[in-house]
């Protein structure tokens, strides 16, 4: 994989400018406002840039603004304000094969202290910690609170699947949240970015809790092949050794040269350092929590996935090795008997328990035309081999 690379050069960032402005503008040149929430929808480095300072000042990191020290008010002698700057570019400046979109308010006439009416009676009755936790989940002081919902998309287009084709990687309705219409609003936004980006398919799978279960252990395989990848590469060390020496001379001035202009990449664009990351990876999987009837707390993905979605937007990240070149797809995954596939096969045990888990939210997807497609599974060489239900919209 690789990073911080202008993928396609300017035909791609100018197609992906073009897709993200169509979908995200309105007719008055502001951000669009989505026709079910009223939210607005942006991407997320737009979203950062628009708060940095909100951002910086709340979590004490590195959301790309600088403190300045204190400003006088306009108009209001002997009163002051943290001032800060923003030396970095923040916004979008390349793309890579993943965009991630953000629904949110960014209104600046609300109380920041405000929660809803069900929450503020929780407060009255909560210790200092449990309101500490309740405002830092519903209240705008914490600005990511503003996200009600987020989107990431991925361009799987790949060498088996050659038609420019866009994924639903992740869809997310915040819990935390009293809107209702996020999940359609994010998939008018899904439906409308790829048309614009000129995509003949969106594919999606369908998370949930059941259909990666039955998979053999792997501990003992790894453990395995740890140990053989030490003897191996004790084998080889001492020619690795010997060829590195007649190489070190060429690679040296390569990794200088790289260096050099990642240096001049990394004095002039943010990218969010590892606790940085961190905190959005936590708080945007945490979005995504939810709870079954009987008050059980789950997630449908893990926090891991969702930052390395996160990490492959902010790094303009590419699965092709080649940056002019396409992506080689995963593998085509066979049904051993379709009439009586596998438990851990599509149309399996651990699928249709997984299936039949999530019916209302597929039902959900297909009010937008989606429908399932075992073949996006086995044969476009998309996914992985966990046997999520796999669905499909033509454009």
């Amino acid at each position: 994989m690789t990073s911080h690379q202008p993928y396609g050069g300017w035909g791609r960032f100018r197609d992906y400018a073009r897709a993200i402005e169509g979908a995200t503008y309105g007719l008055d040149g502001e951000w669009r406002t989505m026709e079910k929430t009223g939210l607005s929808v942006l991407s997320l480095r737009s979203f950062i840039s628009a708060w940095s300072s909100e951002l910086t000042d709340y979590y004490g990191e590195d959301f790309g603004s600088l403190y300045e020290g204190l400003k006088e008010r306009d108009n209001c002698p002997g009163s002051f304000l943290r001032d800060y700057s923003q030396p970095k570019l923040i916004d979008d400046s390349e793309f890579g094969d993943t965009i991630v979109f953000v629904l949110a308010d960014l209104a600046t006439n609300v109380d920041p202290t405000w929660v809803p009416p069900h929450i503020h009676k929780k407060l009255r009755k909560a210790g200092n910690l449990r309101r500490k936790k309740l405002r830092h989940q519903w209240s705008y002081e914490n600005p990511l609170n503003r996200i009600h919902g987020f989107l990431i998309m991925k361009d799987v287009t790949n060498s088996h699947h050659k038609k420019l084709t866009t994924c639903i990687d992740t869809i997310c309705s915040s819990y935390f949240t009293d809107k209702r219409g996020i999940g359609s609003d994010l998939m008018v936004l899904a439906k409308d970015f790829s048309k614009a980006l000129g995509a003949q398919d969106i594919v999606l799978e369908v998370a949930n809790e059941f259909s990666a279960n039955g998979f053999p252990d792997d501990e003992e395989n790894d453990e395995e092949e740890e140990t053989s990848d030490e003897e191996e590469n004790d084998e080889e060390e001492e020619t690795s050794d010997e060829e590195s020496d007649d190489e070190e001379e060429t690679s040296d001035e390569e990794e200088s040269d790289d260096e050099e202009n990642d240096d001049e990449e990394e004095e002039y664009i943010w990218y969010p350092d590892d606790n940085v990351m961190s905190i959005l990876a936590d708080e945007f999987w945490k979005k995504c929590m939810r709870k079954s009837k009987d008050g059980r707390v789950y997630y449908n993905l893990d926090q891991e996935y969702i930052e390395v979605g996160l990490w492959n937007y902010f790094h303009c990240s590419h699965d092709c090795e080649d940056n002019g070149g396409i992506w080689q797809g995963t593998e085509r995954r066979a049904i051993s008997d379709k009439d009586d596939p596998k438990d851990t096969e599509y149309g399996g045990f651990w699928y249709l328990k997984g299936k039949r888990s999530q019916a209302p939210l597929m039902k959900f997807y297909e009010k937008f035309g989606f429908k399932e497609d075992p073949e996006v599974h086995t044969d476009w060489c998309i996914f992985s081999g966990i046997p999520y239900p796999a669905m499909r919209l033509t454009l």
